[in-house]
């Protein structure tokens, strides 16, 4: 994963936000530690954590085993085989000897390398998942095709797990457009794919309350 840059994040933060997250709750300063909710390393143990907590690991996504921590010297050998070069590292770690550097993270999950079969009993079994994944507090927040394969979720990277931060500081409104993105972004995904299918993840009375929420999500983003 590459290294979480806090500063974007932090500049976005209004007055009252600044304020709220600068509160100490038995010593833990949210403001310190805003890469507990919005790096994507962060972000891929936290939904996992609760998938495992609730013993769906495996089962909505793709296993998970854990992570690794990789020596800092590797960086050139994924760099020439993978041509991954921007670690989003801080500029004054290059002055430093590859192994005083930070180390590189990782997730180690099930290599699936088939594609997704794109039928409506796939999508049914999809379908499934995702609402299981609320249920208990995860929203993916980034439902798209080349996130699945072999029809099971295998990113997590911009997730937000509940309790969030994010859930905390936005209006209600806002958190619903939040946590109604994934039914919207999987009903769209079905359209592309061309799924002739009848199921909707997301259903809605009337076109002007759908305006209204299209409209809702595009206020802001949670990172």
């Amino acid at each position: 994963f590459k290294y979480y840059d806090r500063e974007e994040d932090e500049l976005a933060l209004d007055d009252s936000e600044r304020e709220f997250l600068s509160q100490s709750i038995d010593g833990y300063i949210a403001l310190d530690h805003l890469d507990h909710y919005f790096d994507p390393f962060y972000n891929e143990c936290r939904a996992y954590g609760k998938l495992i907590e609730k013993y769906l690991n495996g089962q909505v996504a793709v296993r998970c085993y854990g992570y690794m921590m990789l020596s800092a010297e590797l960086e050139d050998t994924l760099g020439s085989q993978f041509e991954m070069n921007d670690w989003n590292r801080l500029s004054e770690e290059y002055d430093q000897p590859p192994w005083k550097r930070q180390p590189l993270r990782a997730i180690i999950k099930d290599l699936v390398l088939e594609d997704t079969d794109w039928t409506p009993r796939v999508a049914r079994r999809m379908l499934s998942h995702l609402k299981t994944m609320r249920k208990h507090g995860v929203y993916v927040m980034d439902i798209k095709p080349e996130n699945y394969k072999g029809g099971m979720l295998v990113d997590f990277s911009i997730a937000l797990t509940e309790p969030h931060v994010v859930f905390q500081l936005k209006p209600d409104f806002q958190i619903q457009s939040y946590k109604n993105r994934d039914l919207g972004a999987f009903d769209e995904m079905m359209r592309d794919q061309k799924v002739k299918t009848t199921i909707r993840a997301f259903r809605v009375r009337n076109e002007d309350t759908m305006r209204k929420l299209r409209s809702s999500a595009k206020l802001g983003s949670p990172a």
